[in-house]
Protein backbone atom coordinates (compact mmCIF):
# COMPACT_ATOMS: atom_id res chain seq x y z
CA UNK A 1 0.00 0.00 0.00
CA UNK A 2 1.30 3.43 -0.85
CA UNK A 3 0.80 6.61 1.11
CA UNK A 4 -1.47 7.88 -1.68
CA UNK A 5 -3.92 5.07 -0.81
CA UNK A 6 -4.43 6.22 2.78
CA UNK A 7 -5.21 9.90 2.26
CA UNK A 8 -8.39 10.48 4.27
CA UNK A 9 -10.88 12.53 2.23
CA UNK A 10 -12.35 14.34 5.24
CA UNK A 11 -8.88 15.29 6.55
CA UNK A 12 -7.80 16.43 3.06
CA UNK A 13 -10.90 18.61 2.64
CA UNK A 14 -10.33 20.10 6.11
CA UNK A 15 -6.69 20.88 5.24
CA UNK A 16 -7.70 22.49 1.94
CA UNK A 17 -10.26 24.65 3.73
CA UNK A 18 -8.35 25.54 6.90
CA UNK A 19 -4.70 25.57 5.88
CA UNK A 20 -5.01 26.72 2.27
CA UNK A 21 -8.23 28.78 2.59
CA UNK A 22 -9.93 27.00 -0.29
CA UNK A 23 -13.64 27.80 0.09
CA UNK A 24 -16.91 27.91 -1.82
CA UNK A 25 -17.08 26.55 -5.33
CA UNK A 26 -13.42 25.47 -5.40
CA UNK A 27 -13.84 23.39 -2.21
CA UNK A 28 -17.11 21.99 -3.54
CA UNK A 29 -15.27 20.94 -6.69
CA UNK A 30 -12.64 19.05 -4.63
CA UNK A 31 -15.41 17.50 -2.52
CA UNK A 32 -17.20 16.37 -5.70
CA UNK A 33 -13.94 14.98 -7.13
CA UNK A 34 -13.44 12.81 -4.03
CA UNK A 35 -17.10 11.86 -3.46
CA UNK A 36 -18.75 8.57 -4.40
CA UNK A 37 -15.53 6.79 -5.36
CA UNK A 38 -15.72 3.03 -5.57
CA UNK A 39 -13.31 0.20 -6.16
CA UNK A 40 -13.71 -3.32 -7.48
CA UNK A 41 -11.35 -6.26 -7.43
CA UNK A 42 -10.84 -8.94 -10.06
CA UNK A 43 -9.37 -12.38 -9.51
CA UNK A 44 -9.35 -15.29 -11.92
CA UNK A 45 -11.66 -13.45 -14.28
CA UNK A 46 -14.27 -12.74 -11.62
CA UNK A 47 -15.03 -9.24 -10.39
CA UNK A 48 -16.31 -8.25 -6.96
CA UNK A 49 -19.08 -5.82 -6.21
CA UNK A 50 -18.12 -2.15 -5.87
CA UNK A 51 -16.80 -1.03 -2.49
CA UNK A 52 -16.99 2.60 -1.37
CA UNK A 53 -13.64 4.33 -1.00
CA UNK A 54 -13.37 7.09 1.62
CA UNK A 55 -9.63 7.50 1.34
CA UNK A 56 -6.92 7.71 -1.34
CA UNK A 57 -6.15 10.13 -4.07
CA UNK A 58 -6.08 8.72 -7.59
CA UNK A 59 -2.56 8.02 -8.78
CA UNK A 60 -1.87 8.86 -12.37
CA UNK A 61 -4.22 11.82 -12.16
CA UNK A 62 -3.23 15.47 -12.11
CA UNK A 63 -4.94 16.04 -8.76
CA UNK A 64 -3.56 12.92 -7.01
CA UNK A 65 -0.06 14.28 -6.36
CA UNK A 66 -1.45 17.77 -5.66
CA UNK A 67 -3.84 16.28 -3.10
CA UNK A 68 -1.08 14.29 -1.44
CA UNK A 69 1.31 17.25 -1.30
CA UNK A 70 -1.43 19.40 0.24
CA UNK A 71 -2.26 16.61 2.69
CA UNK A 72 1.31 16.17 3.86
CA UNK A 73 3.06 19.52 3.43
CA UNK A 74 2.89 20.44 7.12
CA UNK A 75 5.24 17.57 7.97
CA UNK A 76 7.96 20.12 7.13
CA UNK A 77 6.94 22.08 10.26
CA UNK A 78 7.38 18.95 12.41
CA UNK A 79 10.82 18.24 10.96
CA UNK A 80 12.11 21.81 11.05
CA UNK A 81 10.96 22.19 14.69
CA UNK A 82 13.80 19.74 15.48
CA UNK A 83 16.32 21.86 13.51
CA UNK A 84 16.54 19.10 10.90
CA UNK A 85 16.45 19.80 7.17
CA UNK A 86 13.78 17.97 5.17
CA UNK A 87 13.99 16.83 1.57
CA UNK A 88 10.63 15.62 0.34
CA UNK A 89 9.61 14.16 -2.99
CA UNK A 90 6.02 12.85 -3.18
CA UNK A 91 5.81 10.29 -0.36
CA UNK A 92 9.58 9.92 0.16
CA UNK A 93 11.05 11.98 2.99
CA UNK A 94 14.71 12.46 3.82
CA UNK A 95 16.01 14.10 6.97
CA UNK A 96 19.41 15.76 6.99
CA UNK A 97 21.36 16.84 10.06
CA UNK A 98 25.00 17.32 10.94
CA UNK A 99 27.22 17.68 13.99
CA UNK A 100 30.82 17.55 15.09
CA UNK A 101 32.04 14.09 16.15
CA UNK A 102 31.89 15.00 19.85
CA UNK A 103 28.21 15.93 19.43
CA UNK A 104 27.11 12.68 17.80
CA UNK A 105 25.09 11.55 20.84
CA UNK A 106 23.12 14.80 20.75
CA UNK A 107 22.61 14.36 17.01
CA UNK A 108 21.32 10.82 17.50
CA UNK A 109 18.85 12.05 20.13
CA UNK A 110 17.76 14.98 17.95
CA UNK A 111 17.06 12.67 15.00
CA UNK A 112 15.39 10.03 17.17
CA UNK A 113 13.05 12.69 18.59
CA UNK A 114 12.35 14.02 15.10
CA UNK A 115 11.51 10.59 13.65
CA UNK A 116 9.32 9.85 16.69
CA UNK A 117 7.36 13.06 16.07
CA UNK A 118 7.13 12.28 12.34
CA UNK A 119 5.70 8.86 13.24
CA UNK A 120 3.11 10.51 15.49
CA UNK A 121 2.25 13.03 12.77
CA UNK A 122 1.80 10.14 10.30
CA UNK A 123 -0.58 8.42 12.70
CA UNK A 124 -2.72 11.56 13.01
CA UNK A 125 -2.90 11.77 9.22
CA UNK A 126 -3.79 8.07 8.83
CA UNK A 127 -0.39 7.48 7.25
CA UNK A 128 2.20 4.98 8.41
CA UNK A 129 5.96 5.29 8.52
CA UNK A 130 7.36 2.16 6.92
CA UNK A 131 9.97 1.09 9.48
CA UNK A 132 11.31 -1.65 7.18
CA UNK A 133 12.27 0.95 4.59
CA UNK A 134 13.58 3.53 7.04
CA UNK A 135 17.36 3.77 6.92
CA UNK A 136 20.01 5.92 8.52
CA UNK A 137 23.37 6.61 6.94
CA UNK A 138 26.30 8.48 8.46
CA UNK A 139 28.32 10.37 5.87
CA UNK A 140 31.94 11.14 6.56
CA UNK A 141 35.31 9.46 6.34
CA UNK A 142 35.80 6.19 8.21
CA UNK A 143 38.32 7.98 10.48
CA UNK A 144 35.76 10.67 11.40
CA UNK A 145 33.08 8.05 12.02
CA UNK A 146 35.48 6.22 14.35
CA UNK A 147 35.88 9.46 16.38
CA UNK A 148 32.19 9.60 17.28
CA UNK A 149 31.46 10.17 20.95
CA UNK A 150 29.36 7.00 20.93
CA UNK A 151 30.10 3.88 18.88
CA UNK A 152 26.35 3.28 18.62
CA UNK A 153 25.13 4.86 15.39
CA UNK A 154 21.56 3.51 15.50
CA UNK A 155 18.45 5.57 16.18
CA UNK A 156 15.78 4.55 18.67
CA UNK A 157 12.35 5.75 17.66
CA UNK A 158 9.13 5.96 19.65
CA UNK A 159 8.49 2.99 21.86
CA UNK A 160 11.77 1.27 21.09
CA UNK A 161 11.98 0.66 17.35
CA UNK A 162 15.64 0.68 16.39
CA UNK A 163 16.88 1.91 13.02
CA UNK A 164 20.32 0.49 12.42
CA UNK A 165 22.85 2.36 10.29
CA UNK A 166 23.49 1.22 6.76
CA UNK A 167 26.52 1.68 4.53
CA UNK A 168 24.41 1.90 1.37
CA UNK A 169 20.85 3.12 0.95
CA UNK A 170 18.71 3.94 -2.07
CA UNK A 171 16.14 6.29 -0.55
CA UNK A 172 17.32 7.06 2.96
CA UNK A 173 15.11 8.71 5.50
CA UNK A 174 17.90 10.07 7.70
CA UNK A 175 21.29 11.46 6.69
CA UNK A 176 23.80 12.25 9.45
CA UNK A 177 26.81 14.25 8.49
CA UNK A 178 29.83 14.52 10.78
CA UNK A 179 31.68 17.81 10.46
CA UNK A 180 35.36 18.34 11.16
Amino acid sequence: MTAFDTVDHDILLSILANRFSIQGLALDWFRSYLANRTQTFALAGKQTVSYPVDCSVPQGSVLGPLGFISYSEDIVDVIEWHSVLPHIYADDTQLLASAKPEDSSRLRQQLSDCVTDVTQWCSLQRLQLNADETKVIWIRSRAAINKLSSPDRSLTVGTGTTINPSDVVRTPLVFCSILN
